[in-house]
C-alpha cells in the first residue's frame, strides 16, 4: 500500500475522532513505517483533562535518529467528530463525478488525511536525511500535548516547518495569532427600583465590551485585508433575582490578532478602557465613593496562540513556488484567520507555512478533495521533499 491514494483510502476508513481511535491508527502507522526501515520515535503525554488517563501519542519519523533535518513536515491523524448531517458514509472513501472533476468524500479527508497520506507516501518513497515528519493525534483539540510538547522535547529544531493543512494549493504564509482573556467585573448590588444606589456589573461588562470593540486598533488591516478581531464567547452571571442589580459577572473574550496589533498593545488597550469604564461608573453614595472593579486575566497554555508570519521571500517558499509553476500551477501566497500546529514552532522563532491539496468542507459534513488536484499535489509535494538539500 505505497501509492498515496491507497494510503488515503485506508486512513479514511479509520475513525480517528477520539483519542483512542487516533492512537490506535497511529500505532498501526508507526509499525508500517518501522517495517519500511524508517526511524520512528514515539511520544506519549497524559492530557490532564482526561479523567480516564488517555495518553496523547505522536511519532517523529526520520531516516536516522542521529541526523539533524532541515525541514520538518507536521501532520495530524485526528479528525473532528462525526455529525448526523453527513449525506454520505463518513468512514467510507466515496468517489463521485462532478463538473470540476472527481471528488472523494470522507471524514477528515480534506483536514487532513489527504495531506497526511502525501506525507506518508513521501516518507516511504524518498530517502532524504534533511527531512523529518511529525504526526500527532491532538491537533483538532488544540495540539498542546502533541506538537506543543514535542517542540520542547526535540534535541534539534528544524530550520523550517510545513504542514499539509487544507489550503487549495495556496502557500499559506500567515496565520493569525490568538489571545484569550477572562474578564471579571464587580459592581455594587442594589434594589432594581433604586438603580442609582448601585453599580450594575452587567451594564459595566456590556459597556466595556462595546467600548473595546470600537477602539481604532481593530480598524488596522494588513496586506491581506485582515484585521484583529474581538469576540465575546462566554458570559457568566450568578444573579437569579429579577429585582436586584447583579454585583458580579464575568466574560471570556477571544482575540485573533495580526502583526500590526501586537499582544502588548492589545493588553494596553484593554487596560485603558477598563480605567475609563471604572471612572464612568463611579458613584458617590452617602459621602462614600464607589467604583466598579475590572480584573483582566489572560489565560491559556504556553506556547499558546503565537502568530505565524513567514517571510514571503523565504528560500523554501520560493522553492515551492517554482515547483508549482513547473507543474503549470500558478503559485499564490495566502493568509488564514485560523491556526495550526505550525504556531508552536513559530513560538520558537522558526519560519513555517501550510500547503495543502484542493478540496472543501473541513469541519463540515460531506468534506471532500478533488482527486485530479490531489494527484498534482502529490507530485509537487514529492518534488519539494526531493529538493531539500
Amino acid at each position: 500500500m505505497n501509492d498515496p491514494l491507497s494510503i488515503l483510502k485506508g486512513l479514511v476508513t479509520k475513525d480517528t475522532s477520539t483519542p483512542n481511535g487516533a492512537n490506535a491508527a497511529l500505532d498501526q502507522l508507526a509499525t508500517q513505517l518501522l517495517e519500511r526501515g524508517l526511524n520512528v520515535a514515539r511520544y506519549e503525554f497524559l492530557r490532564k483533562s482526561d479523567s480516564e488517563g488517555v495518553k496523547i501519542k505522536s511519532i517523529y519519523v526520520s531516516e536516522s535518529s542521529d541526523y539533524k533535518p532541515k525541514v520538518l513536515i507536521i501532520g495530524h491523524i485526528d479528525t473532528v467528530s462525526k455529525s448526523d448531517d453527513w449525506t454520505r458514509p463518513p468512514l467510507v472513501f466515496t468517489q463521485e463525478k462532478t463538473k470540476e472533476g472527481d471528488r472523494a468524500y470522507g471524514l477528515g479527508i480534506y483536514d487532513m488525511k489527504a495531506g497526511l497520506a502525501t506525507m506518508i507516501h513521501a516518507a516511504q518513497t524518498i530517502k532524504n536525511r534533511n527531512v523529518a515528519y511529525l504526526i500527532v493525534t491532538d491537533e483538532e483539540s488544540g495540539g498542546f500535548y502533541g506538537a506543543g510538547k514535542i517542540v520542547k522535547e526535540l534535541s534539534h529544531l528544524p530550520d523550517f516547518v510545513i504542514s499539509p493543512e487544507p489550503s487549495n494549493f495556496k502557500i499559506e504564509v500567515l496565520q493569525k495569532g490568538f489571545l484569550n482573556f477572562k474578564l471579571h467585573f464587580a459592581g455594587r448590588s442594589a434594589h432594581s427600583a433604586r438603580p442609582w444606589q448601585g453599580i450594575n456589573a452587567l451594564e459595566v461588562m456590556n459597556d466595556f465590551i462595546m467600548s473595546v470593540k470600537q477602539d481604532k486598533i481593530f480598524e488596522r488591516k494588513n496586506k491581506w485585508c485582515f484585521s484583529t478581531t474581538f469576540a465575546q464567547t462566554v458570559s457568566e452571571c450568578q444573579n437569579k433575582r429579577e429585582n436586584q442589580l447583579p454585583d458580579k459577572c464575568a466574560s471570556v473574550v477571544n482575540i485573533r490578532y495580526i502583526s500590526e496589533t501586537p499582544p502588548a498593545e492589545i493588553r494596553r488597550v484593554l487596560s485603558s478602557h477598563a480605567k475609563a469604564i471604572r471612572n464612568k461608573y463611579r458613584i458617590i453614595l452617602e459621602g462614600e465613593t464607589y467604583a466598579p472593579k475590572i480584573l483582566i486575566r489572560q489565560f491559556g497554555r504556553s506556547p499558546h496562540g503565537t502568530l505565524v508570519d513567514c517571510r514571503e521571500d523565504h528560500p523554501y517558499v520560493t522553492l515551492l513556488s517554482n515547483l508549482l509553476a513547473r507543474r503549470d500551477i500558478a503559485p499564490e501566497l495566502s493568509a488564514s484567520e485560523g491556526t495550526s500546529d505550525v504556531r508552536f514552532f513559530a513560538d520558537q522563532g522558526i519560519q513555517g507555512i501550510c500547503f495543502g491539496p484542493p478540496g472543501s468542507g473541513n469541519h463540515r459534513p460531506d468534506e471532500y478533495i478533488i482527486l485530479n488536484g490531489f494527484k498534482k499535489y502529490v507530485e509537487v509535494f514529492q518534488d519539494f521533499v526531493g529538493s531539500i538539500k
